[in-house]
């Protein structure tokens, strides 16, 4: 027999769900799973970081997209949980960054994807992550020096795997640098823009032969791997920035890139030390002014009590003086009474 509480369940439940209670034998455990899935998949919802984690998919320049990631304190509390290395396996042969990030707070990740391209109308545009695109290597008859166009795209994890087949498929992950190995600290999305910002102003000009979406990724990947330790590098199952087989020798500016990073960074924390001690100075001063104002609030409490005090002395100082003025002069009239007293005897 069913319980009274299984019944109720029951009941309260569209027919379907109650065929297939009455169908199947009753279980406790499975009775709780009903009632907790909906606290479940509110518990697992997708959450909201600003440039991380996003309600909808959106694609921006590395300069806009770094302005997002500084807007909110959240950015700087997602770290890098896994870089992986990609290069499409038809056409032009794009290669193309993911960039996999922590929630501070929840078990949950989001994956970016990262690359360079050329003539992008409106790169700037914060827009559905649908608008065309071109390929990290461009025709070598067209102009070599076009301005190059470096790209984050973000979606919701459910959504990314369809976009980068669209996009990309097929394409292959040819290494991973992993920073999920217990004590390690990956780069926060605070710190990669910084760095993402740097190899775009090394190279803000694209030129197919030099710096193309291989130079680019290889050398995001490079200075990652030099400025933050603990991340694991796999095997590499093929070269890359090879096209069609030929490899292309990149400039390498990894050096350079780590040296603006590094400078960069400095003044940023330099600066975020600044507004730090201003925030505390504020704090503190807040602080004193709410001390004096409760000392000046006590000595206003001393002194009208002190006033209270003298005023009730005063009175009782006209009360005596009223008590004794009325004795002599009871003691006067007595006098007077007694002296007419005798005159009138004489």
């Amino acid at each position: 027999m069913f319980s009274h509480s299984a019944l109720r369940y029951i009941v309260s439940k569209p027919l379907p769900t109650a065929v297939m209670a009455f169908k199947y034998p009753f279980s406790v455990h499975g009775l709780l799973t009903a009632i907790l899935r909906p606290f479940r998949v509110m518990s697992e919802s997708w959450p909201t970081v600003p440039g991380l984690f996003t309600p909808q998919q959106t694609r921006n320049g590395v300069s806009a997209w770094r302005t997002i990631i500084f807007s909110d304190h959240l950015p700087s509390q997602c770290r890098l949980k896994k870089l992986s290395y990609c290069k499409c396996q038809s056409g032009k042969e794009h290669e193309f960054l993911l960039l996999e990030f922590y929630h501070p707070s929840t078990s949950q990740t989001t994956i970016l994807v990262v690359d360079r391209t050329a003539n992008n109308p409106d790169p700037q545009n914060n827009n559905n992550g649908s608008s065309s695109r071109t390929s990290g290597i461009i025709s070598p008859s067209a102009s070599p020096t076009p301005d190059a166009t470096d790209n984050v795209f973000t979606a919701p994890k459910s959504a990314i795997q369809t976009y980068l087949t669209k996009t990309f498929h097929p394409y292959l992950k040819l290494c991973t640098l992993d920073f999920s190995a217990p004590g390690v600290k990956g780069p926060s999305a605070t710190q990669i823009a910084v760095l993402l910002s740097a190899v775009s102003k090394s190279a803000p000009q694209y030129h197919v032969y030099q710096y193309q979406c291989y130079w680019f990724a290889e050398t995001v990947w490079e200075a990652v791997k030099r400025l933050f330790s603990g991340g694991v590098e796999g095997p590499w199952i093929s070269e890359r920035s090879r096209y069609h087989g030929v490899k292309i020798d990149n400039p390498n500016r990894v050096g350079v890139v780590c040296e603006e990073f590094n400078s960069e960074w400095a003044n940023i924390q330099i600066e975020a030390e600044r507004k730090e001690q201003e925030e505390e100075a504020r704090i503190q001063e807040d602080k004193a002014q709410k001390q004096r104002l409760r000392e000046y609030e006590v000595e206003n409490d001393r002194l009208r009590a002190k006033g209270q005090d003298d005023e009730a002395e005063i009175a009782r100082s006209r009360a005596e003086n009223d008590r004794l003025l009325a004795n002599s002069q009871a003691e006067n009239n007595r006098l007077l009474a007694r002296i007419a007293e005798l005159e009138s005897r004489s």
